[in-house]
């Protein structure tokens, strides 16, 4: 499991890159800290880092966000108009598209972002040498 969702990280990048484009029609240094940001997330996502799960979140509206402003600054460059319906179909796509099934991938693969539960190491059967550890652990109860 482990290996294809390093495989999904790395082939979803290209993509995240084309939908962050759209912030450098609004400002060319914004899309510079999108880039950033995406670089960042993708690494802390392949080597599995603790919160990288919230910081995809968090890349996933900026990436829908990018979508819509691809679009919408498309068209303010050529008609110097924006129109918020075609605006607001981009979004709806962009979440259907993208964002739903990439947020359902990152849903499934949280196991492997949680650590298991560590047994504490006084009543380790293994390297217990108490009596009333070992009968613990073979669910009786010390007798007084």
């Amino acid at each position: 499991m482990w290996f294809w969702f390093r495989v999904f990280v790395l082939l979803r990048t290209p993509v995240s890159a084309l939908l962050i484009l759209g912030y450098g029609i609004v400002n060319g240094v914004l899309a510079l800290g999108a880039y950033v940001f995406l670089g960042v997330v993708s690494i802390k996502l392949v080597r599995g880092r603790k919160g990288a799960l919230q910081l995809a979140g968090w890349l996933l509206a900026l990436e829908t966000m990018g979508a819509v402003l691809l679009v919408s600054g498309r068209d303010y460059i050529a008609t110097r108009a924006v129109d918020p319906l075609v605006a607001f179909a981009v979004a709806c796509v962009a979440i259907v598209v993208w964002t739903a099934p990439n947020a359902f991938a990152f849903y499934k693969a949280r196991a492997l972002f949680t650590e298991p539960e560590k047994q504490s190491r006084a009543c380790d059967p293994a390297s217990a040498s108490s009596v009333s550890c070992q009968l613990k652990y073979q669910g009786r109860k010390p007798q007084p």
